[in-house]
């Protein structure tokens, strides 16, 4: 069984209809909600999950994302899905972590990634490894350097990935054992991976994960996600689109 994890500050009604459409029998569906002043949300499809910030930040899984900076405790949505993986459900053998401004055309993009790629621990969209520890060519090696991981290092942008349970296993004996130490996701996927030499694939199905592109409909197709797409009501515009690009 495979989890998809959606990463949000507060989930809006539009994308959650979209997820809901996923395959049942192959998938369960997860939203990690950042703000927890919000009320909880009940629903029998879908589970939304709400993680105390200082219980994360307690057991060290705080600043997965430094990016976001929030309160004391930097801790995220990305914290609070990667702690619920790594200790309190442990039970899938793969668990896709996307964000909610991560374009998805179609819901069955899902599946047709996960049967290419059935046994392979890491999805995502490249895989650049840092063999000498230098600092310059990515900003956020600086903090790879402090992380007690030995070279090589590796990383990707990873607003939509996929993790195996192997893998995930690894980021908490790590968590357990450096809680204070920086572990960007950009970096500690990868780096744990490459370490312990689990399969790692560069998928082109993942290429439209860039740090920073205006789209345009023109530019997609209906076998990628597309990263940035913040606007949850240009999301479904662009899903209509593609759907009249079909039948023409």
């Amino acid at each position: 069984m495979i989890a998809i994890a959606l990463l949000t500050l507060n989930p809006k009604a539009e994308l959650i209809e979209f997820y809901k459409k996923i395959n049942r029998a192959n998938y369960d569906l997860y939203c990690f909600v950042d703000d927890n002043s919000k009320e909880q949300i009940i629903d029998d499809f879908l589970n939304y999950i709400y993680v105390d910030d200082f219980f994360c930040k307690q057991n060290g899984f705080h600043r997965f994302n430094p990016v976001i900076e929030k309160g004391t405790c930097n801790v995220s949505s990305w914290d609070k899905a990667i702690l619920y993986f790594c200790r309190l459900n442990k039970g899938y053998d793969y668990v896709w972590f996307i964000e909610d401004d991560v374009f998805v055309p179609d819901i069955n993009l899902f599946e047709l990634i996960d049967n290419k790629f059935l046994k392979d621990d890491l999805l995502s969209n490249e895989n650049i490894i840092n063999h000498n520890g230098e600092l310059e060519s990515w900003y956020w090696w600086k903090l790879a350097s402090e992380s007690n991981l030995p070279l090589p290092w590796a990383h990707s942008m990873v607003c939509a990935m996929r993790a195996s349970k192997r893998l995930l296993s690894l980021v908490d004996q790590y968590v357990t054992s450096n809680k204070n130490s920086p572990k960007f996701i950009e970096y500690i996927f990868h780096t744990l991976a490459l370490h312990n030499n689990l399969s790692i694939k560069k998928v082109e199905n993942l290429s439209g994960i860039v740090w920073r592109k205006n789209w345009e409909a023109d530019d997609l197709n209906e076998e990628k996600f597309y990263h940035p797409v913040k606007l949850i009501g240009q999301q479904t515009e662009f899903r209509r689109l593609l759907n009249i690009k079909k039948t023409i």
